[in-house]
């Protein structure tokens, strides 16, 4: 009989092990860490065997309620050497994605250092010795005297899994992130691969697959079955999501419907052909962590430190039939009762115009199911299709699974669903490359009921025993041995920060000081400054009363910096007429920015509006869903200026494009 984790099994049987190394704390034999799980587990089946091994690690290594923000990639490697048994904390690149991390983390303080003399070793054998310096330090072992393998040796610990990485490939800082914090062993894979949106083709796939099972074999340690040795990859490599394989008979999917034909030249999901045994049987999860320097940090960082303790889910299906079994409920009822925070909408409440509503000022929650469907290039709700633009921005790092034909078929592309998700801010998602059919992904209820038996996420969300179990579609980014228990049920130990000097000097007396530097000059780049400490300390109230503030008084010099800055705190505290001010001041050309006046200016347009409000709308339509948006706006105009009016601004918008199709589109829309 499946025997099922509790929380309440696992931590009697870890505080079991701790009053034993209290015990045995004069016994200078006793190794300093207890890494590997009660043996009480040893006999429970392997996703039971997973979470303790994983839950063991993360109650062994507290954390230190500190981020310190880092200007280099040879500064973040110092920082990470400085994580031992007795802490390990945050450190992030600071760049646009350390705000939502921070406003996740809520940290006692947060520091900034300056970049260290030394740089990294130019040589790549001694740049990997650096990083496997850092996860024996991480450990509490000498990396004078052994190096990690045999630390966990020492240990008496197995690790679960590995990390597949290289120092050429700057998604290198993740890698030894999850090392040091998961206690893992760093695996080199130099080759060359394409980039995320392109397709691997067949020889370069299977030369992946035999070198990345050659490089398992070489650890020496059984991983060809789930329960074994190794049953996690961290892949932190920037590659393509998609690769070509011709499966042996037998080995590939059929799908047993009229007209459909699976042919060995439609991709698959590279992640789910890696960790394969001999037979293609599964015999390792993967987790995908792509990325530059800090892109691939931040994902490490999210998966290592943040809670996961509220849900969001969206439920664009129909409630009976086949779809049924994909309903959101059961999630919705089991994670309530787990104690997390969760926002539902569902059946007729879960059309078009709840979606726009939700996103007016982000999504601010921990963790997301989204059930739609369509393409790479838009996804459809209740009947009404939906652009990538309108996937929402999001106020806190998200973890989310995605059931939806396509979505991360060019991860790497903002213009798709999934590479929208990813740029917002998402670290963690599972998702599909090519048209996987429904039944390739696991229903809600069900990934609810695996993590909240603290089965790690990624696993949790792919097929385990049935056909789509096989090498197939589905993709899954993000550290393959993240936990996402709620936080009532999280097994991390947080502590305070320890007192006395050291390096980096701390935001908020920085964030003060800007503000009287602000206040003297009032300059719009101090302005700036100021708004942008403040919103890195979670500061939002703050900062918006010194935007209004100095706007008031007046800004003597450029005011577009400020403006720029004061978009964040202005978006998420729902100010439409505010942001749509300081738009103006400032015309962003990113894409957030963009989006963000779509979530919350439109649907704010009433008689009345201020006319310069209807032609930021208009000149910041999105050519990606140019259609789309034109419809929205000119209904909004209609009610608001009239009919006339917005039949002009239609004119406009029609001669933008060159394409007959899409001004013919636009003309049916009169």
């Amino acid at each position: 009989m499946r025997r099922r984790l509790t929380l309440a099994a696992l931590a009697a049987a870890l505080t079991s092990v701790h009053a034993a190394a209290q015990s045995n704390a004069k016994d200078t034999s006793a190794p300093p860490l207890q890494l590997a799980p009660p043996a009480a587990f040893a006999d429970a089946n392997w996703a039971v065997r997973l979470a303790a091994r994983v839950g063991q690690v993360e109650l062994s290594l507290p954390i230190v309620s500190q981020v310190v923000l880092v200007p280099d990639a040879a500064t973040y490697l110092d920082e990470l050497g400085r994580w031992s048994p007795e802490g390990r904390w945050p450190v992030l690149f600071e760049d646009e994605h350390a705000a939502l991390f921070i406003r996740a983390f809520q940290p006692k303080r947060v520091l900034r250092r300056g970049p260290v003399a030394t740089r990294l070793p130019a040589d790549r054998a001694e740049l990997e010795r650096a990083l496997d310096t850092v996860v024996v330090k991480a450990l509490g072992g000498d990396p004078a005297t052994t190096d990690a393998r045999k630390h966990f040796a020492a240990l008496g610990y197995a690790p679960p899994g590995v990390v597949i990485a290289s120092v050429d490939d700057p998604a290198w800082p993740g890698a030894i992130a999850l090392a040091a914090g998961r206690a893992l062993p760093l695996v080199w894979l130099d080759d060359a691969l394409p980039g995320h949106n392109a397709v691997l083709d067949a020889t370069a796939t299977a030369a992946l697959v035999d070198r990345v099972r050659v490089l398992l074999d070489a650890e020496g340690r059984s991983w060809r079955t789930l329960g074994d040795d190794v049953d996690a990859i961290a892949l932190c490599r920037n590659a393509p999501g998609r690769a070509r394989l011709p499966l042996p008979e037998g080995v590939g999917v059929k799908v047993n419907q009229p007209g459909v034909v699976v042919g060995p030249e439609e991709p698959l999901a590279l992640t789910d052909l890696l960790g394969r045994s001999d037979d293609w049987s599964r015999a390792a999860f993967v987790g995908w962590m792509p990325g530059n320097e800090s892109e691939s940090a931040y994902r490490a960082m999210c998966a290592l430190f943040l809670p996961r303790g509220s849900v969001a889910l969206f439920n664009g299906y129909p409630l009976d039939g086949a779809w049924g079994k994909y309903d959101t409920a059961p999630a919705a009822a089991l994670l309530a009762e787990q104690g997390d925070a969760t926002l539902e909408r569902r059946g007729d409440d879960a059309g078009p115009d709840a979606w726009l509503e939700l996103a007016r000022t982000g999504w601010d929650v921990d963790l997301a199911f989204v059930n739609s469907s369509g393409n790479p290039d838009f996804f459809n709700l209740g009947g009404a299709r939906m652009g990538v633009g309108d996937v929402p921005t999001i106020d806190r790092p998200l973890a989310l699974q995605m059931i939806h034909s396509w979505s991360l078929a060019r991860p790497g592309d903002i213009n798709t669903v999934g590479g929208r998700w990813l740029s917002r801010g998402v670290y963690a998602y599972t998702g599909s490359v090519q048209e996987p059919f429904l039944p390739a992904f696991v229903p809600p209820g069900e990934v609810a009921r695996r993590i909240a038996s603290a089965v790690p996420f990624l696993v949790s969300t792919r097929q385990w025993n049935d056909l789509f179990s096989r090498p197939w579609r589905v993709c899954t980014i993000g550290d393959p041995l993240m936990l996402a228990l709620p936080r009532t049920a999280d097994p991390r130990r947080r502590i305070d920060p320890p007192a006395g000097d050291r390096d980096g000097e701390s935001l908020l007396p920085m964030a003060k000081a800007a503000m009287r530097t602000a206040a003297e000059t009032r300059r719009g780049a101090d302005l700036a400054e100021a708004l942008h400490l403040l919103e890195l300390l979670g500061q939002d109230t703050v900062a918006l009363e010194l935007w209004r503030q100095m706007r008031t008084a007046g800004i003597e010099a450029t005011a577009a910096p400020a403006a720029q800055a004061a978009l964040g705190p202005l978006f998420r505290a729902g100010d439409a007429a505010g942001f749509a001010q300081a738009y103006a001041e400032c015309l962003p050309t990113d894409t957030l920015n963009r989006d963000r006046l779509w979530h919350l200016v439109l649907p704010s347009v009433r008689a009345g509006v201020d006319p310069n409000t209807l032609l930021l709308l208009e000149d910041a339509v999105r050519p990606e869903q140019l259609a789309l948006d034109a419809q929205r706006l000119r209904a909004a105009m209609i009610a608001a200026v009239g009919v006339d009016n917005a039949n002009l601004a239609l004119d406009r918008l029609i001669e933008r494009t060159s394409d007959p199709a899409l001004r013919e589109r636009l003309r049916s829309l009169r």
